[in-house]
Parts: structure tokens; C-alpha cells; sequence
């Protein structure tokens, strides 16, 4: 009785979460706590698990992010409870910042391209936001072409990859994309309705954003060294 009283509970506070509105200024901390969280979760692995991780076979590691990625999303998209949509959140985060230790590892003693990468994602960032909400309409009518966009990117990196060809130019449009999604789904969630889930859906999308944006960035940095 106590199990089936406290899984009732569970579910009407999550209900409860899913039913209330909030104000724009708690919606927008709300989306920026979430961003900041897997930020968070990113730095911790990559500070205290890379070498665990490094030692993965990348094949394994590959597979396993994409499906506990899939997974992850799948939750957060079909899942109503506001308590799953954060946990398909964690889904995403943790295996993000696996690829994303592997990643750094190759900037090993070249901590200065990693800090200039950070810089510049927070001042894109930044710039982002402010344009989406100088001129959100055009943000707002940008989705179709940027999805697009990406899809284009991500057949030109397979290609690029079997091919041996050198995906440089790839990567400079990847960041420009990446770095209108940023203030497409910003914006685009201004306009959702305000309220727990949607602060978690979009506070995915431009964590992803931001996580694609800095890896491109290195890459850029990388080759200009």
C-alpha cells in the first residue's frame, strides 16, 4: 500500500509540474539552469572520466552514444511526465560528454585552442539570443532551412569520411548553422508555452547547439594552428 500511495504521489507532482505556467523571467532561468546542468555534467566527465572513457574502443563508444542518445530523445519527445523528459535529458548529456572526452583528448597541451573555443562559443552565444530577439520572425523562419541544412551536413560528413576527402568547409558551415540554431530555438521557445517540459525540451536543444558549435570551433581552431 505504501509502494502504490508513493507511486501516486510521483505522478500527480508530476502532473502538477506539467499544469503550471511560468512567468518569462523563471521560463528562461529555467531553460538556462538546464543548458547549464549538462554543461556541468559535460565538465565533470571530461575532468575526472576521460581517461576511463579514452579507453573505450571508439567503435563501442560510437554505438553505444547513439543509441542511449536515440533512446534519450525518443523520451523526452513522446514521454509526457516532466520527471522522464529530464531523465531522457540525463540520456543525452551523459553520452555527449563521453564523445565530447574523446574529443579533447586529441587537445591535450593545447589548452589555449580550448579556451579560445569557449570564448567564442559564449560570445556567438550571446550575440545569438540578442539578434533572435532583435528579429525573431526571421529567426522563427529559419527552421525548415537550417534542419535542411543539417541533414545536407551530416551526408557531406559521411561522404567526406568514406571519400578521404577534407571536410573543413563542412565544418565552417556546421558552426554557421549551429550557430542560427541557437537563436532559432531560442526564440522558438519563447514562443512554446511556458511552462516545465517545454523549458526542458528546449533547454536540450540548445545545450546540442552549443555542444556541436564548440566541437566545430575546435576543429576550425585545430586546422588554423
Amino acid at each position: 500500500m505504501k509502494i502504490k500511495n508513493s507511486r501516486k504521489m510521483d505522478i500527480k507532482f508530476s502532473s502538477k509540474l506539467e499544469n503550471i505556467y511560468l512567468n518569462e523571467g523563471t521560463y528562461n532561468l529555467l531553460i538556462g539552469a538546464i543548458v547549464l546542468y549538462g554543461l556541468l555534467i559535460n565538465l565533470i566527465t571530461c575532468a575526472f572520466f576521460r581517461d576511463y572513457i579514452t579507453r573505450i574502443p571508439l567503435k563501442g563508444l560510437l554505438i553505444g552514444y547513439l543509441f542511449i542518445a536515440i533512446v534519450g530523445i525518443s523520451i523526452m519527445t513522446f514521454c509526457k511526465s516532466v520527471i522522464l523528459k529530464f531523465i531522457g535529458y540525463n540520456m543525452l548529456v551523459i553520452p555527449c560528454g563521453t564523445t565530447l572526452s574523446t574529443t579533447l583528448n586529441d587537445y591535450v597541451g593545447k589548452s589555449d585552442i580550448v579556451l579560445e573555443a569557449l570564448i567564442i562559443t559564449t560570445i556567438i552565444t550571446v550575440c545569438m539570443v540578442i539578434l533572435s530577439c532583435v528579429f525573431p520572425k526571421f529567426f522563427l523562419g529559419i527552421g525548415r532551412m537550417l534542419f535542411v541544412a543539417l541533414l545536407g551536413i551530416i551526408i557531406a560528413y559521411i561522404v567526406c569520411f568514406f571519400a578521404g576527402l577534407d571536410s573543413g568547409i563542412v565544418t565552417w558551415i556546421s558552426a554557421i548553422v549551429f550557430s542560427l540554431y541557437i537563436g532559432h530555438d531560442f526564440v522558438s521557445a519563447q514562443h512554446a508555452s511556458h511552462n516545465v517540459a517545454n523549458a526542458i525540451i528546449f533547454g536540450a536543444d540548445i545545450y546540442l547547439d552549443l555542444i556541436n558549435l564548440f566541437v566545430d570551433l575546435l576543429e576550425i581552431l585545430k586546422d588554423n594552428d
